[in-house]
This record gives C-alpha cells, structure tokens and sequence, in this order.
C-alpha cells in the first residue's frame, strides 16, 4: 500500500498530460516515427519516439497497479486500456523489432489485466472492453509481415553492395563489425546474391512455420539458415523466432497463447459474473461471452480448461513440448491461473 500511494504521489503532477496521452491514443489512427518506408526504416528506425512509447506505456502499467492496490478500480481498467492502446499503435512500426516489442508491452498489460481478475475487480463492461481489444490482436500474422519486411530490407540493400565504390556504405550502420570487415568489401558480386537467395529461404522457412489457418507456429530448428549471414542481432532473434521457446514475450508462441489466455480469462470472469460461477467447460462460453474459443498457439487446439470448482480455474497451454503435462512432476506448460487463498499473488 505504501509502495502504490508512493507512486501515485509521484506521478500526480502528470495527471493530466497522462489522461490526454491515453484519449489520443485511443484515437490515434497510427504511430509511425516517419514516413519513409525503405530498407532504412526497417533496419535504421528512429530511436527516440519509440523509446518515448515504450516508457509511457510502462507509466500507464505501473500506475495501473498501483490504482488496483488502492482499490481504484476505474482509474486503473482506463490505464490498462490505455497501455492496451499503445500496444495497438506499436504494431505500425516497421522495423526489426517490432513484433517482440509489441509482445512485450502486452505482457506488461497483461500483468495488471491479472491482478484486476485475481482480485474479481473487473465490472462486465470493462471485462469485455479488454476482451475486445485483445481479440484484436494476431501476432502471428505480425510476425510473418515482420519476417517479409526484414528480409526485402536486407535484399535490397545487399542487391546494390557490388556497385558501391565507398566501402563505408557496403553496408547499412546495422553492425559496425560487419561494416569495417574487409572480406565483406572484397567479397565477388555472386557472393551477395547467393547471400539474398539463401535470406530468402530462410525468410521462407520461417514464415512456413507459422499456420494462420490453424492459429498456431510449429517448432523447428532452423539454426543452419542463417549461418554466414552479416545480419543484425534484431534480424537473427526475429528469424530465428521458432528456435526461441522458453516462456518469454520474445517468443511469439508464448505471447499469443498469454494474449488467447487472457481474452479467454476475462470471458470467463464475465461468465461468473453472470451466472454466480465459472463453467464447467469452455463451449458455455460460445456465443454470448466468445464467437469462438481461441486455440493454443502451440498445439493449434482450444485452449486446455481446467475448473478445481472452488471459484478458480486454470487455462493450461501446452508450452514448448507441445504435451499437457499435468500428470508430470516436470513441466514446460505454459498456465494462466489463480491461487486459491492467496489473491494478490502474481501470475
């Protein structure tokens, strides 16, 4: 209590900048730091309006939970929408990083989304203004658009290396090691085609991953793919995507099954509120709180639903191993969940 009453003390004076901050985003149409769309704007983004974007969003989530322990549970559910917002605007950026940066600001969101729902905090009609804003997510279709949008970058810019007389331009101010390596300057014109064509397939390989008609992206180990290829650490993260599975926003798997997990947590609390209870299964869910139960990002499955009956429930995704593993001591699953006599304890 001390801690949160600390915190709003402190941020009291940029009330109002904030409350006008979060009505412009909720109406801004875009966010773009500027209106070029070249290989530059992938690999050389402007720093300094997505740093700017990034803090206030942690502003608007800290005070979020901040208001939650207070019991301002309006003040709170407008700054989680806000952060919701700035999540969406984020989406516009074209560079490299985009998609994981996107995943990261909804995992702070998600937090307290969580608190509000352990606590039983939410009214119906903020429940289903998240859930409305969640449903509007798909990040596995922003990745494969982030893969496409790396991969020409880096085409194009490699296309033109052989015709570059200046050895300082050989390579955009990606990787200053790269730039000064002269085996780059000296490398023959094919050498840089077949590294396009091998950018390409790899780009292809990873985008294969992903079935959009099945919600899902499969693990696959595409380590070799990249291999001798003078890409930016952003670059490589962001193809190699599907070999990083830990339970981490950087994962795109695990971020879109957080996001299916929540949208289907606040249906669920919705649910209760109307019928004194949680269901015994999702499909009660479908139509009145869900069009559909969203799958888990894994397995391309529903999500797993497990009610213990005591007014608490899990939402089990399958993690890394693709297998439920509720019946191990060991597990990789991936939980959203409560605890029973414990309500202010964290997701």
């Amino acid at each position: 209590m001390e801690d949160a009453t600390a915190i709003l003390q402190v941020l009291a004076s940029q009330s109002r900048k904030l409350r006008e901050l979060a009505a412009a985003a909720d109406h801004l149409p875009f966010f773009q730091t500027s209106t070029n769309r070249d290989a530059s704007a992938v690999l050389h983004p402007v720093r300094e309006p997505i740093l700017l974007l990034e803090r206030l969003h942690l502003l608007f989530q800290v005070r979020a939970c901040a208001l939650l322990a207070l019991g301002r549970r309006q003040e709170a559910a407008e700054d989680v929408q806000a952060g919701l917002h700035l999540a969406r605007l984020a989406r516009r950026l074209p560079d490299t990083r985009s998609t994981m940066r996107v995943q990261g600001l909804l995992a702070r969101s998600l937090q307290p989304l969580w608190e509000g729902l352990s606590q039983k905090a939410w009214t119906e009609a903020e429940l289903a203004a998240f859930q409305h804003e969640l449903a509007g997510l798909n990040l596995l279709a922003d990745y494969t658009n982030a893969v496409r949008r790396a991969v020409l970058a880096y085409i194009d810019v490699w296309r033109e290396i052989p015709d570059r007389t200046n050895a300082d331009l050989a390579l955009l101010d990606v990787d200053r090691d790269y730039m000064r390596e002269p085996a780059w300057q000296l490398q023959p014109r094919a050498w840089w085609y077949e590294n396009c064509i091998q950018l390409h397939n790899a780009g292809q390989n990873a985008i294969e991953q992903v079935d959009m008609a099945a919600s899902r992206i499969q693990r696959a180990n595409n380590w070799p793919d990249l291999n001798g290829l003078p890409l930016d650490s952003s670059s490589t993260e962001l193809l190699q995507q599907s070999s990083w599975w830990g339970a981490s926003p950087d994962s795109v798997a695990f971020a879109q099954t957080s996001v299916n997990q929540a949208i289907i947590a606040c249906a669920l609390e919705r649910f209760r509120l109307v019928n004194g209870g949680y269901p015994e299964t999702l499909e009660r869910l479908v139509p009145a709180f869900l069009d559909r139960i969203p799958r888990d990002a894994v397995s391309g499955r529903p999500m797993i639903y497990q009610s213990n009956g005591n007014d608490c429930f899990i939402l089990r995704g399958v993690g890394p191993n693709g297998t439920d593993d509720r019946k191990d001591k060991a597990s990789d699953d991936w939980l959203w969940t409560y605890p029973t006599n414990t309500p202010s304890a964290k997701k």
